[in-house]
């Protein structure tokens, strides 16, 4: 493994001015919080705002929270739109209960906007493709169809959603539908709590091979067609959606909608002469922009300095540079001191030019030793030259660039349980 150094510029530990909405994976809620003061300002409690979900007074009951966005939606109104996903006894019964919720709020108030956890596949599908519905309520799964049936109809553990259009009447959104293997274009009907599809993309559409569980996405339009960036956080096989999230061999793709097709347009890492590479469980992508007006994409290499997939300990951020549609790999940074990441799980950019990365501590909240927090770094883009490595995880890592840096402000908010993502308030 190449080893280097950046060191830190400025006043290690300052706040910056900036506003943040924090999704708590563990802690069932989602906070905006302001940066510069490292104070958490306002909480939405999924126990007390989705009481029928996720406590209906049954100790069993619980809600996993994924990614919350602020956003400025129809009129400019402040919003925040969420995934959560109601876990517990009831849901072993209740197809609606055990379906993620994807939901909108009001940012200042909390008033709820619309939500929806149903897919009616039954305006532009056939019966067979990718799912059997009930004649009588398209909404709902067809009353023969098997457990793999029960949960393609619905949506299972979506990670996040992007916001592709609205008007008054209805909303077009992409979902990171994880547990089922895909993403799901939907149209809703503000005055309904079941979307209808209207595109999606997995193996069966685009040269998707067997990866599974995307968990985070990013969505644009540009003169070559509508775009989706992933991170997939691992592959199987034999793609089985209904075994656990599989086993840490992830890739970051990136799909193009060309002439009514889906293509894979590259992939990271790319697959090698001896056979397939992978990063290890990778989570939290995002694009920007470098000082040299290239693309560069960042991403949560959650476990990138682990010393097996999906296991162990020891986080990075990777950092790629995009060069005529192929990614090319930089370098993973990684904390020095002693607190190293162990398991990163998202990172953003500030308005300065700085990032913040999310340490989640551990894959979940339960009993795990770290503490999670976030951090404000600085990850040289246009500066950074490629040292001829894939940057595929291997034991070792003998493919990877090591990029040491310090953190010039945090740990912050480390009273959350997990910190599962973390986006600046654009207003």
């Amino acid at each position: 493994m190449l080893s280097l150094v950046i060191l830190a510029l400025g006043c290690k530990g300052g706040g910056f001015p900036a506003t943040l909405v924090i999704s708590d994976g563990s802690g069932e809620k989602w906070s905006i919080a302001d940066l510069q003061s490292g104070q958490v300002d306002r909480v939405y409690d999924y126990n007390e705002e989705q009481y029928d979900r996720c406590d209906g007074g049954d100790p069993e009951k619980w809600c996993m929270s994924f990614q919350a966005t602020p956003r400025s939606g129809l009129d400019g109104r402040r919003e925040v739109v969420f995934a959560f996903n109601p876990i517990g006894s009831a849901g072993a019964a209740d197809t609606e209960q055990e379906s993620t919720v994807l939901a909108a709020v009001d940012f200042d108030s909390f008033e709820q906007i619309w939500s929806f956890s149903r897919l009616d596949f039954s305006v532009n599908y056939e019966q067979e493709e990718p799912c059997r519905w009930d004649e009588a309520d398209p909404c709902a799964p067809h009353p023969d169809g098997n457990e793999l049936n029960r949960r393609t109809c619905s949506i299972f553990e979506a990670h996040d959603l992007v916001i592709v259009s609205e008007d008054a009447s209805s909303v077009t959104a992409w979902v990171a539908d994880s547990r089922n293997a895909r993403v799901v274009k939907v149209r809703l009907d503000r005055t309904n709590t079941c979307a209808v599809v209207e595109d999606y993309v997995n193996a069966a559409l685009a040269d998707w091979d067997v990866y599974i569980t995307p968990n985070s996405l990013q969505r644009w339009e540009d003169d070559d067609g509508e775009h989706l960036l992933l991170t997939l956080k691992s592959s199987l096989e034999e793609a089985d959606f209904l075994q656990e999230p599989g086993n840490g061999r992830g890739k970051i793709v990136e799909f193009v909608r060309r002439d009514g097709k889906w293509d894979q347009l590259w992939e990271f890492p790319p697959e090698s002469v001896v056979g397939p590479s992978f990063v290890n469980a990778p989570h939290g992508v995002m694009r920007t922009t470098g000082e040299d007006g290239l693309t560069y994409v960042l991403f949560a290499h959650s476990l990138g300095m682990s010393t097996d997939f999906d296991a162990g300990e020891g986080g990075s951020i990777s950092v790629l540079r995009i060069v005529d549609d192929t990614p090319v790999y930089l370098y993973d940074a990684v904390l020095t001191g002693k607190d190293p990441w162990t398991y990163t799980r998202d990172v953003t950019a500030l308005p300065d030019g700085t990032f913040l990365v999310a340490e989640s501590g551990c894959v979940s909240g339960t009993d795990c030793p770290y503490e999670t927090a976030l951090y404000r770094v600085e990850l040289p883009l246009a500066d950074a030259e490629p040292a001829g490595r894939t940057g595929a995880f291997e034991s070792g890592g003998d493919e990877q660039v090591l990029l040491e840096v310090e953190a010039i402000g945090g740990p912050w908010f480390s009273s959350q349980e997990m910190i599962y993502s973390v986006e600046v308030v654009p207003w």
